[in-house]
């Protein structure tokens, strides 16, 4: 049973100017929701137009040049151009969490994320996917997939 499916953001918000450097730098705090690597989902990238890329995005530009206020960002994962300034960050929904139970065992799993393992019933299943309307586990000894709905109480 779902008991919760909670979205999982990525934002990403214009700081300010990187301190002086050779080259006009901008500085942007990124929120991987998703991000589990170190336990670290915030970080601060600095970035300059056209320069170099990072994990998130590539500085595409930098509006009005002088004095910027806005920045076209393109995503590295998906090459989409999405628009990010100090009064309104870029936010989308990268993915989702939820919490399960297996009620014969009373089994609680909570946070659970695609890829996570989840041991019931004399199996082990990997969750394969998360959307905001179900969650969908594969069998590790058939490989069988399960699809569960997800019914909020209201």
């Amino acid at each position: 049973v779902i008991t919760k499916i909670a979205p999982l953001y990525l934002k990403i918000e214009y700081e300010g100017p990187a301190p002086s450097t050779d080259t006009v730098q901008y500085r942007f705090r990124v929120t991987r929701g998703t991000e589990r690597s170190s336990g670290k989902p915030v970080a601060t990238y600095s970035a300059a137009p056209g320069g170099s890329k990072n994990q998130v995005f590539l500085l595409r530009e930098a509006k009005p040049k002088e004095n910027p206020v806005e920045f076209t960002l393109e995503l590295s994962d998906t090459k989409e151009h999405v628009t990010a300034s100090k009064e309104k960050p870029y936010v989308s929904v990268a993915g989702y969490a939820s919490d399960l139970k297996y009620r014969p065992e009373n089994l609680n799993f909570p946070g659970k994320r695609v890829g996570d393992p989840l041991v019931f019933a004399g199996d082990t299943n990997k969750i394969v996917a998360i959307t905001e309307t179900n969650v969908t586990v594969a069998a590790a000894s058939n490989t069988k997939r399960t699809t569960v709905a997800y019914t909020p109480t209201p």
